[in-house]
């Protein structure tokens, strides 16, 4: 027999493993959902820019605001070209004739670019920027001195040329420039021509003329060369995208006036990004078209919308909501698009500059739509990462790991049949990863707590289809059943056989028709 301190000594010891045990039992939901809660190794690869360049979805990440205020001092802007070296945004003024400097660190003015000597003006209207790959040669067509300012990093003069005409070398309010191939090629807007010069600014050839036909231009207002050497031209005037090789001979022709997806009414300028998708500013349709590299349509940028994870835009008039599972408080509008003129692009983030004069603003948009939504998923704000994440399988079909992502926040938001479809996706993918592993492992997780048909989804006429099955199994049964012999039937069979008497048979009566023929129709 045990002493009386034994027995308090046994009876603490089982309390004690009493209590671990309901602790141990409390958190296996919890350490179960968080086996659930996977991230996959290779995320950082989807994670890459050049994953989310082809993203048709923008939103707002910071606003850079340039009205003429004692910080900004912009009264219109023109130009606007994004420096890599140094992270800013470079920033010209029509009325001013300046070239503002704007750091991408803080999102304020920080000074002058240009360096006039004795007060003397050098600048006009810097319409266009050019910034060489190591930031240490700058090019400023100027439209209202109708010339070429070249600059060194220091933002010093180092040769000028051109001037008023139409002669060879002379410009007509040139408003774009760009470089390629130790070219420079220069967007005569009122001449309605290219001027092409060498690396030093030496006038070399022209090409295009006034008029609407292809190969001709009316009123250019950018220009810009692509990744293959193509000579991409704003044909304002005719609402299109004229294409040229470096020499001028005429390629194709993208859009034409009109409202719709993929036209133009006044487009203003372009640029590239580093899987040669191309974007538009449709300044008079107040909007940004995104195309692929053949020039078809992608996507439009109209709507300004943000979110709270856009880390650098946080307004101090909105605040971060709480995780609300029930809601997509997580998204704010900004209005619209005014007047977009210029566009810039950084490809290390794939961050899109938008200058819009009328409002008087850069917009700075990001397409990093897979990070958001794993973010959200990690976070188990699971309503909320459906949005970006089907954005995300939608572009890219190919990305197993948003597609599992998706999966689990339909799993978790209780939209069964969604998750399936996912899942299945992924294991219909064969790609032997660890994403189908898991796939295949929530879908016997799931497959447990429903009935065995509920994620039968083979088609249209599924409802129509398992009827008529179980209706025909119903039948067989039925007439296995009746061929079986009764009680009455032994005993009658009993009764012959003791009498000798020798039962009468009957062929069997077979249906004329089908009974099922029918079915559909009734």
């Amino acid at each position: 027999m045990l002493s009386l301190n034994n027995k308090f000594e046994f009876f603490d010891r089982a309390f004690a493993a009493a209590v671990f045990a309901l602790i141990l039992i409390g958190s296996l939901p919890q350490l179960t959902a968080a086996f659930d809660l996977v991230t996959f190794d290779n995320d950082m690869v989807y994670l890459n820019q050049k994953y989310y360049l082809g993203a048709r979805h923008y939103e707002v990440n910071k606003i850079i605001s340039i009205d003429n205020t004692d910080e900004n001092l912009i009264l219109a802007p023109s130009s606007l070209k994004y420096d890599k070296k140094y992270n800013r945004l470079l920033v010209g003024d029509y009325l001013s004739g300046k070239i503002r400097k704007y750091s991408l660190n803080s999102f304020k003015y920080s000074g002058d670019f240009a360096i006039e000597s004795q007060g003397k003006k050098l600048l006009g209207n810097p319409a266009d920027i050019y910034i060489s790959s190591d930031s240490r040669n700058y090019v400023v067509v100027d439209q209202f001195f109708n010339r070429m300012v070249f600059f060194n990093s220091l933002g010093m003069s180092t040769n000028i040329t051109g001037g008023l005409g139409e002669a060879m070398g002379e410009f007509s309010e040139p408003c774009a420039v760009a470089f390629s191939g130790g070219r420079f090629f220069v967007a005569d807007k009122y001449n309605c021509r290219i001027c092409v010069f060498d690396a030093s600014g030496y006038f070399k050839y022209s090409f295009a003329s006034k008029g609407t036909a292809d190969s001709q231009l009316y009123l250019p207002t950018a220009v810009k060369v692509n990744s293959s050497g193509e000579v991409y031209v704003c044909d304002s005037g005719n609402d299109r995208i004229q294409v040229f090789e470096a020499r001028g001979r005429y390629i194709k022709t993208i859009g034409r006036r009109g409202r719709s997806a993929g036209f133009f009414d006044a487009p203003s300028d372009i640029c590239f990004d580093a899987n040669s998708n191309i974007y538009v500013a449709d300044a008079n349709n107040k909007r940004v078209q995104k195309f692929n590299p053949a020039g078809d349509f992608l996507c439009e940028i109209k709507t300004l919308e943000s979110s709270f994870l856009s880390e650098d835009y946080k307004p101090d008039f909105y605040f971060k909501m709480p995780k609300n599972f029930d809601s997509n408080e997580i998204n704010f509008s900004l209005g619209s698009l005014s007047m977009p003129i210029k566009l810039d692009l950084n490809n290390e983030t794939a961050h899109l500059y938008v200058l819009d004069s009328e409002q008087k603003k850069i917009f700075i948009l990001d397409c990093d739509n897979f990070n958001k939504g794993r973010r959200l998923y990690l976070d188990r704000n699971f309503k909320d990462a459906i949005k970006y994440l089907k954005i995300v399988t939608e572009e890219n079909p190919a990305n197993l790991n948003a597609i599992y992502y998706l999966g689990f926040c339909y799993q978790q938001t209780y939209d069964y049949k969604k998750a399936y479809e996912c899942y299945d996706k992924i294991i219909k993918y064969h790609s032997l990863s660890e994403v189908e592993k898991h796939a295949r492992y929530q879908i016997k997780k799931m497959a447990s707590v429903n009935p065995s048909n509920y994620f039968d989804v083979s088609g249209e006429n599924n409802g129509q289809e398992r009827k008529r099955s179980a209706m025909e199994i119903t039948y067989k049964q039925y007439m296995q059943s009746a061929a079986e012999p009764t009680a009455f039937d032994r005993k009658r069979a009993e009764h012959f056989a003791r009498y000798g008497i020798k039962p009468q048979t009957t062929e069997e009566v077979k249906p004329e028709k089908d009974i099922f023929l029918d079915y559909d129709e009734q």
